[in-house]
């Protein structure tokens, strides 16, 4: 191993594993030479998910406490970014002048989501408001706002094409349709711990817990944060439970990468070892997937820690696996920068052709 390694234990988080074992050039960026990276909007929208579930404490039902999708609303709107925040508070009250139509959507929405999961209808179970029924029922029911909606998705798609001012790494996405997804996944989180019979529903014992614990004698400081520590009823078990959002498929590594990691981290907290860690993908259904706490899991993740310290302070290793877009891939892939360059002919020779000038 070389580089020059921090004073005191290295420190080390379930992110900062994943992304070492991933991308160990994303990781030496980020977190050796400190190279500044924009957030992703999907990142952004699952924060605000996030931050509204720890407001209402994991239970929709809790007494005093407002409905999952205001504290969803409410993250949005005290978190959104400069200079996009001008944008959403045109739209926020756009929608408030809406709010029959919209509420009649939701409805159709929801009818829609229902018939496709009873088999009354071949789609929509998953994206109800991309079906054409939804289309239709949205172009009647918002035609007299078209013309603002189109005004104000064209300022958004100007701002966020425009790196120097856009609030998040380049997207293809709409912080608006961002907006509504996750408005439509508090909806359906509401809805699955509400059918989930009273005594089958954990308790709550902890919400957005910090961990920090020493490993290997001191050399490694593992750090992060559990979003829940429940008691399950069911399976009569301790339970560590993290929030997933989005669409994608977790790697098997980084999923067990962070169930080790909270699995000890929890044991540091607490005192007492889970019995099971559980993902629950908040887009999915919700949807869950939980897997038995192992004895042997503290003994790899050790090794796992040397292994993803080694790659971020050694020498740069190139990344050929499937990339996604990162705030780094100009520097990846660039036409002067020291980056690997892979360009077509047409690309480079553009510049030359554009300064011939017609004699």
């Amino acid at each position: 191993m070389s580089g020059v390694l921090q004073d005191g234990p290295y420190w080390l988080s379930p992110t900062k594993i994943s992304m070492a074992l991933g991308c160990p050039l994303r990781a030496q960026r980020r977190y050796k030479l400190k190279l500044r990276e924009k957030p992703a909007l999907p990142a952004f929208r699952g924060n605000q998910l996030h931050a509204a579930l720890e407001a209402t404490k994991g239970r929709p039902d809790l007494p005093g406490v407002a409905h999952l999708t205001t504290e969803v609303r409410e993250a949005w709107q005290f978190n959104a970014p400069p200079p996009w925040t001008g944008l959403f508070s045109q739209w926020l009250a756009l929608h408030d002048d809406m709010a029959p139509q919209m509420a009649e959507l939701d409805s159709i929405a929801d009818r829609i989501k229902t018939d496709a999961e009873a088999g009354r209808r071949k789609g929509g179970a998953q994206a109800p408001r991309m079906t054409n029924d939804y289309r239709k029922a949205e172009a009647d029911l918002i035609g007299p706002w078209r013309d603002t909606i189109d005004s104000l998705r064209a300022a958004e798609r100007e701002l966020l094409d425009d790196p120097e001012r856009s609030p998040w790494e380049a997207t293809t996405r709409s912080g608006f349709d961002e907006y509504q997804s996750s408005l439509d996944t508090a909806h359906a989180y509401t809805a699955w711990w509400h059918n989930t019979p009273a005594d089958d529903r954990p308790e709550i014992l902890h919400c957005e817990r910090r961990f920090e614990t020493l490993l290997d004698r001191g050399h490694f400081k593992l750090g992060g944060r559990v979003d829940r520590i429940d008691l399950d009823p069911v399976r009569d078990a301790l339970v560590v439970v993290d929030y997933k959002t989005g669409s994608g498929n977790w790697s098997k590594h980084e999923r067990w990468i962070q169930a080790a990691c909270y699995a000890l981290g929890v044991t540091e907290v607490i005192g007492q070892r889970p019995d099971l860690v559980r993902f629950i993908d908040l887009d999915k259904g919700p949807s869950t997937d939980t897997y038995p706490v192992k004895p042997m899991w503290d003994i790899k993740l050790l090794d796992t820690c040397r292994y993803a310290r080694d790659l971020i302070e050694g020498p740069p290793v190139a990344t050929f696996g499937p990339c996604g877009i990162c705030s780094y891939t100009d520097l990846c892939f660039d036409l002067a920068g020291n980056g690997f360059q892979f360009q077509a002919l047409e690309d480079l020779e553009q510049p030359a052709a554009e300064e011939v000038t017609p004699a």
